[in-house]
């Protein structure tokens, strides 16, 4: 399959200089980003040793506190540490929902105490899909998974205070 690779300047010291990214909900796996990482234009250099992550962030559509703030990291692949360059996926989560996804680069070290560098944001506009089936799809949703999840911490929690309740 074709892969489209996204190949964007990310500054750590201010704005990022280009229009927001595109792509298609549901596009799973076709879709990654190339960053090359600069202080004000200038590569910094990206040791093995870093731990590189991309922050997702997609708004909520549900008015519920208890469900997930929608924040997410994947972790990057060094390319040329020299240069700069990483690269990251966006995986089905990152497009699953159609709407606007902020997307942030961070580098860890490995020093003592470890120190954090983090880009700019920049925006990916995710289109709806036109003619979507669920077939296509084998696994469940990230977010019904969560829901599911939270709704069993809801009823251990009540189980567990009507035992406490009998046992008093």
């Amino acid at each position: 399959m074709e892969r489209i690779i996204y190949k964007i300047v990310l500054n750590v010291a201010g704005k990022n200089a280009y229009h927001a990214l595109s792509a298609k909900q549901y596009d799973n796996g076709a879709r990654l980003v190339q960053a090359v990482i600069t202080n004000n234009g200038t590569p910094i250099c990206i040791r093995a040793t870093d731990t590189i992550m991309a922050n997702f962030y997609r708004p909520k559509f549900s008015t519920d506190e208890k469900q997930s703030d929608y924040s997410r990291a994947v972790m990057c692949e060094l390319v040329d540490g020299d240069n700069g360059i990483v690269q990251f996926p966006m995986d089905y989560w990152a497009v699953e929902r159609s709407g606007e996804l902020s997307v942030d680069v961070s580098i860890l070290t490995d020093s003592n105490p470890p120190e954090r560098l983090t880009t700019a944001a920049f925006t990916v506009t995710v289109f709806p899909a036109t003619n979507y089936t669920s077939e296509s799809l084998a696994g469940e949703s990230y977010d019904a998974l969560l829901d599911i999840f939270g709704s069993v911490s809801a009823y251990k929690q009540e189980i567990t205070s009507m035992a406490m309740d009998v046992v008093n």
